[in-house]
């Protein structure tokens, strides 16, 4: 897969909310003798509709950079921080030198619905890579740019998390380390 599953979510929404925009007008008839236009009304979804549930967490409350500290992602990488991360919240980034390289790695909470649902309709085989863990279920697979990895993971009905970076098994023990952090609900 060559985009992150936050990429491809937010893509997903982003058109979804386009296409749900109400494209009806009414429209005066152009005789009088014709009656006019009114809006057509939708059916309810059919009773077998997934519905979906709130977040067992507030997801914006939760620290990345608290849960995986830069120190954590030196220590895993075997590089050196760079500098402290200047975000809060569910995201936290972290750029490090290692062999005379600058080399990148993030967490980022986000709520589990979207992830799902994603989860639940794509084929396996456009997911990349199973990865067992604490969570309900995770993928392994390449990032968007080359040479990095992303593992998506999804505690069902409570949150979801993304680790992206530039090593494959490195990205796997962060997501570990990550997971076996998170607060409890």
């Amino acid at each position: 897969m060559t985009a992150t599953i936050g990429t491809l979510l937010c893509t997903s929404l982003a058109l979804a909310s386009a296409g749900c925009q109400d494209k009806s007008t009414t429209q005066e008839p152009a005789h009088s003798d014709v009656a006019p236009r009114t809006h057509a009304r939708r059916a309810p979804p059919p009773a077998s509709a997934p519905i979906a549930k709130a977040t067992g967490r507030n997801v914006q409350k939760l620290e990345a950079c608290q849960i995986v500290t830069g120190a954590d992602v030196a220590r895993i990488t075997g590089g050196k921080l760079v500098s402290p991360s200047n975000t809060q919240g569910p995201l936290c980034g972290y750029v490090l030198e290692k062999d005379d390289e600058t080399i990148s790695y993030r967490l980022t909470f986000w709520d589990p619905r979207p992830f799902e649902a994603m989860f639940d309709a794509a084929p396996a085989a456009q997911l990349g890579e199973k990865v067992d863990g604490s969570w309900s279920i995770g993928y392994l697979d390449k990032g968007i740019s080359p040479g990095t990895y992303v593992l998506s993971a999804v505690w069902r009905g409570d949150v979801a998390m993304e680790v992206q970076g530039d090593s494959k098994e490195q990205v796997r023990q962060l997501a570990e380390l990550a997971a076996s952090r998170l607060p409890a609900r």
